[in-house]
């Protein structure tokens, strides 16, 4: 009978939703608010379909007025719409009389009124709602919604949680209106009286099939209905099918003076074993296809109530469900009714078997395990016993909510009941970090399951470390494994610990009785650390000593700075090449013809070499040794032998004079050529001035300090005049000779190119 119950009355509700729908309408999608408005308020548009969760903070506070017929859908069952009214607005406002509101696939939420229905009010209207849920919504009557003056409103497979009322009816408030749920939910619900519903008015009816309520409260009376006002010759008000109610406060149904309960196969879980406050019911009338029935006895001690041979009447049509909501349970239209009593049939009290199943999730196992039958009224220790991985979290049953949290739970066994032992993974805190001189794949805290296996890898940041080892919270080096595979059994620390590579840095003096070096020797460095190396030559009074270069082991030269900076990236070996300083000298006699030198000539000497020369006349008869002068006319020494030390580049001049000639007169007169060269020293180009007094014979030549031809100047007869010669021979820088011939007398100029 149940089957086909059931079957009768989802076949009514998808004959009036299929009614709903079969109308030519404008449809419309909207996503906000003002879209939403503007489509309640177009007498065009009958289908609203909303694509995105609407908040709602322009609409009235009373609530969107429905004035036509009109459907408004989400997307899907498990894609729902959500219309959150922010807790400061009713939500929808319908009392234009014979409307048919349809809402599917719904959330409304937030919905609040001062006075009735928080979410919903209706008004002599139809409403049908088909997968919707009802959360959070409040008003002083009827927190999810309000239904009055004959208005309709069926509900299937909803949910209504956490609705709550200021006095009755926590989800639904009937007062002269009709309720009918089917498959559907209420849970945790609240009110002064009435936590899910209240019944106010003679005309008022709630019709449940195959729905639950749990633990819906209210403060005074009704944790899940309150049916007050309700005359004592009117009947028939509520009628629960297979519903369960279980853990309502303080007591499941309260009657308030006169009014009935129809019920067959109803789970009334806790029906007031121990002071009568569970069920508490006037005089009733129970219909049945046999007739009338005589009204149950107060239940004092009952642990189950079974009414036999009660049947609930067959819905055949679209229609009956609606009619039967408007009639007694005599079958004839309120308010009238009859105030016969007809006794027939027989109430059992009795103790029925009921199974315990017990299920467990993943980590943990539990005693007793799977389905077994039990006496009812029996109490049954459960045990849940987590794994080594896991702790055991709570009990929650077949709704999954929360039993208990008590591992070792007493169970009283008054009805099918299912619990879940829920077990948790234990997390542990995982951290991963480098020493600074590298990277880690995995890097900071993260927390991750027990017996998980978590891979880490180091990555140096350059070639000068090496990856040493992983390290724990003391510091201590755990594995060198790299990549680590690591196995998560408790809080672990990981640092990824890097070590520097050290190389050979070795800095010899190529001799060490030129010159030193610091730091000398072999020295471990670490890599990529700059060291400064100096090379410091052997002191001596002419400072004579000088740091060459620096050469590697196979003899290439790899810088001539000095101090050196060098970066170690590996084994380096540096010598620091050293050398006795070199002067270059030029030795000449003038002029040629008349004598030589011996002892020496022009050429590169080491500093502080003793150099011994004499000069010589080719004929002492005709020609004499006049003295000895520098390269600027100084007069060195007169005597022909001379004895030099040589600390710089040197020009030595041997003068000779013809015998005739008194030496005095030539002394005089040997060097009266006025000649200058400006600028001196020069950076490039200078200028040779001769002021030549007489037409004669001249030849000018530049040469080096070894006497090496460099630049031929002039050669040829010179007439009486300044002559200005500009010498722009892009010259590396030194000391330069400027020679002249005039006539049989040879004069030499410097000129130093400086940059």
């Amino acid at each position: 009978m149940k089957k086909k119950l059931m079957f009768k009355i989802l076949s009514t509700l998808s004959i009036i939703f299929v009614i709903s729908f079969s109308v030519k309408s404008q449809t419309i999608n909207v996503s906000t608010e003002e879209q939403l408005l503007d489509a309640i308020d177009n007498p065009s548009i009958h289908t609203i379909n909303i694509t995105a969760n609407i908040n709602l903070s322009n609409s009235p506070e009373s609530g969107l007025q429905i004035t036509r017929n009109l459907t408004i859908n989400g997307a899907s069952p498990t894609n729902k719409a959500t219309i959150n009214a922010g807790g400061n607005r009713r939500i929808f406002n319908s009392q234009t009389a014979n409307v048919t509101f349809t809402i599917n696939n719904l959330i409304l939420t937030g919905g609040n009124y001062s006075q009735e229905g928080g979410a919903l009010y209706i008004n002599n209207i139809k409403l049908f709602a088909n997968n919707c849920e009802f959360l959070n919504n409040s008003a002083t009557y009827g927190g999810g919604i309000s239904v009055s003056l004959n208005a309709f409103f069926i509900a299937d497979k909803c949910i209504f949680y956490n609705n709550s009322a200021t006095y009755w009816g926590g989800a639904v408030y009937v007062n002269s209106g009709y309720f009918a749920a089917t498959n559907s939910t209420f849970v945790g619900n609240r009110a002064n009286s009435g936590g899910v519903f209240c019944l106010d008015h003679a005309m008022t009816c709630i019709y449940l099939y195959h729905c639950t309520m749990d633990g819906n409260t209210a403060s005074v009376r009704g944790g899940a209905g309150f049916i007050v006002n309700i005359p004592e010759f009117f009947s028939g008000n509520l009628y629960p099918y297979n519903c369960i109610f279980t853990g309502n406060k303080p007591n499941h149904i309260m009657h308030e003076y006169k009014g009935s309960m129809f019920y067959e196969n109803d789970n009334l879980m806790d029906a007031v074993l121990e002071t009568n406050r569970s069920l508490v019911f006037g005089t009733n009338q129970f219909n049945s296809a046999l007739g009338y029935i005589v009204p149950l006895p107060y239940a004092a001690k009952a642990e189950r109530l079974t009414a036999n041979y009660i049947k609930v009447p067959i819905l055949t049509n679209a229609n009956e469900i609606l009619s039967k909501l408007n009639t007694d349970q005599a079958g004839k239209p309120r308010p009238y009714s009859t105030n016969k009593t007809v006794t027939f049939g027989t109430i059992e009290v009795y103790r029925p078997m009921c199974n315990l199943t017990v299920n467990t999730t993943t980590g943990g196992t539990t005693d007793p395990y799977g389905i077994s039958e039990k006496d009812s009224n029996t109490t049954i220790l459960l045990t849940a016993t987590p794994t080594s991985c896991y702790t055991f979290k709570h009990w929650v049953d077949r709704n999954n909510v929360e039993v208990s949290t008590n591992r070792n739970l007493n169970v009283r066994i008054i009805r099918d009941t299912l619990l879940t032992a829920v077990f948790e993974q234990k997390k542990f805190r995982f951290e991963v970090h480098s020493d600074g001189n590298g990277k880690t794949n995995i890097n900071g805290l993260s927390t991750r399951g027990c017996d998980t296996t978590v891979t880490v890898t180091a990555t140096p940041d350059n070639s000068c470390y090496v990856f040493k080892g992983w390290a724990n919270s003391k510091n201590v080096i755990v594995s060198a494994n790299n990549p680590l595979n690591v196995k998560i059994t408790n809080d672990t620390l990981l640092k990824a610990v890097f070590e520097q590579i050290k190389y050979n840095l070795t800095i010899i003096s190529d001799n060490n009785s030129l010159g030193t070096v610091s730091p000398s020797g072999t020295n471990s460095v670490n890599c990529d650390t700059t060291i400064t190396i100096t090379a410091k030559p052997v002191s001596s009074a002419n400072d004579c000593y000088v740091f060459k270069y620096w050469i590697n082991e196979y003899s290439q030269v790899v810088s001539i700075d000095n101090p050196l900076d060098i970066n170690i990236k590996q084994n380096t070996t540096l010598i620091a090449v050293f050398e006795r300083k070199e002067f270059a000298v030029s030795i000449f006699a003038t002029p040629s013809y008349m004598g030589h030198i011996s002892g020496g000539t022009t050429g590169t000497y080491i500093c502080e070499i003793n150099l011994i020369l004499e000069a010589e006349s080719y004929d002492v008869q005709e020609y004499e040794f006049l003295n000895w002068t520098d390269d600027n006319g100084n007069i060195i020494s007169t005597n022909p032998y001379i004895n030099i030390v040589i600390i710089k580049d040197t020009v030595l001049i041997a003068n000779f004079v013809p015998v005739e000639i008194d030496s005095g007169g030539f002394v005089e007169n040997y060097d009266i050529y006025d000649i200058s060269v400006v600028p001196n020293p020069a950076k490039n180009d200078f200028n040779i001035v001769f002021d030549n007094t007489e037409e004669q014979r001249v030849s000018i030549s530049l040469m080096d300090l070894s006497g090496r031809n460099v630049l031929d100047i002039f050669d040829g007869i010179m007439p009486p005049d300044r002559q200005i010669y500009n010498i722009d021979a892009n010259l590396p820088n030194g000391t330069y000779f400027i020679k002249f011939v005039i006539n049989d007398n040879i004069v030499f100029r410097n000129v130093v190119i400086s940059r």
